[in-house]
């Protein structure tokens, strides 16, 4: 794509009005570049035990707020308590839940709504993030982890490379959480489960 937008706009040097969708371009495909590599090397790191883990007390419903409001995913209903502590390493925490937002957001199809669900029981944590899907079809459930694989290169234009949910899963791995993803009532939901709880008063790294 660099290399194209590069013999276009080598055309007409002289256009500002090229030269600025030629630059808007090439910042755009750069930090999509940027990402992708930042993904697979923290993969590559989890996959060779290089990934340490700092865990601390984190109350998830402000963490999940937080993630709404830096990918603008405020019409996400959240529902769930007003607090819950659980068990977490802040920026793997972050990495989950935000690429599961922006996963939502980017690929909601057909009717319903977007939203977010945190529940859980005596000791465990379950966050669920489920977006309208009338694309997928049940056989697609067995790519959706896979690195690279996209249902829909058409309508996705380009943007995703298909390893947010790689990276959820890989993740999920490290900190002992499980994820599973399913179609349910024309929605897909992914839920990552068994998030210890904890006391917002133990300390860190425990």
């Amino acid at each position: 794509e660099l290399r194209s937008l590069g013999e276009v706009g080598s055309q007409w040097p002289d256009d500002p009005k090229a030269n600025a969708r030629f630059f808007a371009d090439v910042l755009k495909i750069s930090a999509r570049m940027e990402r992708m590599v930042s993904n697979l090397l923290m993969m590559a790191r989890q996959e060779s035990g290089q990934l340490p883990l700092l865990w601390e007390p984190l109350d998830l419903i402000s963490e999940v707020r937080l993630l709404q409001s830096r990918h603008n995913g405020e019409g996400l209903p959240l529902r769930g308590p007003e607090q819950l502590w659980v068990r977490s390493d802040r920026s793997c925490l972050e990495i989950i839940v935000g690429n599961l937002i922006a996963n939502a957001l980017a690929h909601g199809s057909g009717e319903g709504e977007c939203w977010i669900r945190v529940e859980a029981d005596s000791a465990h944590a379950r966050l669920t993030v489920a977006n309208p899907a009338a694309d997928l079809q049940p056989a697609d459930l067995t790519h959706l982890f896979d690195r690279f694989w996209r249902k829909d290169l058409a309508r996705t234009g380009g943007s995703h490379v298909g390893l947010g949910l790689s990276l959820v899963r890989a993740l999920v791995a490290l900190m002992g959480w499980q994820v599973e993803a399913r179609l349910d009532d024309g929605h897909f939901r992914v839920c990552v489960c068994q998030i210890a709880l904890t006391d917002p008063g133990v300390a860190g790294n425990n």
